[in-house]
């Protein structure tokens, strides 16, 4: 994963973490109501007005068997989001697997249920869930791009350092000096048997005994 991608990853687990844990929690409850596979999400527009702005809250579910109608299926549903999924929303989307998809608006479920505990209705919902603030939202996302940033100028320091250390020694073959010519072997000037002067050159005799002791290559 390269520095950019890292960034918005980060970015994107400090936005995005806790209103994934009480989308989860919601979920939850749903299952406990006797909904199996619950799953929770939100699309929101613009979670920094006062209105929720089109915010739509999105469940679907299996259907409970123990209740056969269909009405009563969508309205119980939407009745355990009302009362625990913190923050205004515009629309509600509940999807039952084998049975369908019912909408609700914001002011259907108020006429359903009634106003909602509690301080659940006081904010958007990009605002209430997650209980995290757009202001920290972006200087927590500045904050990780600094740390990325540096990660990024770190790694590519040691990557050039490697580049310039020589290479191992297993992977170049150093040439080896050639050896110095031998000279030839020089004749003796006196006789080893005797002691006698030697005379010639290429064919040395000994003067006392006449035995040839060296002949040249």
């Amino acid at each position: 994963m390269g520095p950019p991608v890292a960034a918005m990853a980060l970015v994107a687990l400090v936005a995005g973490g806790c209103l994934t844990t009480e989308l989860h929690q919601a979920g939850t409850a749903v299952e406990a109501a006797g909904f199996a596979h619950a799953s929770v999400s939100c699309r929101c527009q613009d979670s920094q007005t006062p209105q929720s702005d089109g915010a739509t809250v999105t469940v679907t579910a299996d259907a409970n068997p123990a209740l056969s109608d269909p009405t009563t299926q969508y309205d119980t549903v939407a009745k355990v989001i009302w009362s625990t999924l913190p923050g205004t929303f515009e629309y509600l989307e509940v999807t039952i697997s084998t049975v369908g998809t019912q909408q609700f608006l914001h002011e259907d479920l108020v006429k359903l249920f009634g106003a909602r505990h509690g301080n659940l209705d006081n904010t958007p919902i990009g605002v209430s869930v997650g209980g995290i603030s757009p202001v920290f939202l972006t200087l927590g996302g500045v904050f990780l791009l600094s740390i990325v940033a540096k990660f990024a100028v770190v790694l590519t320091a040691a990557r050039r350092s490697r580049r310039d250390r020589a290479p191992d020694p297993e992977y170049f073959t150093v040439e080896q000096p050639e050896a110095a010519p031998v000279p030839p072997p020089l004749p003796p000037s006196h006789c080893p048997n005797c002691g006698a002067p030697v005379t010639g050159t290429t064919g040395s005799t000994c003067n006392f005994s006449q035995e040839l002791l060296f002949t040249a290559p």
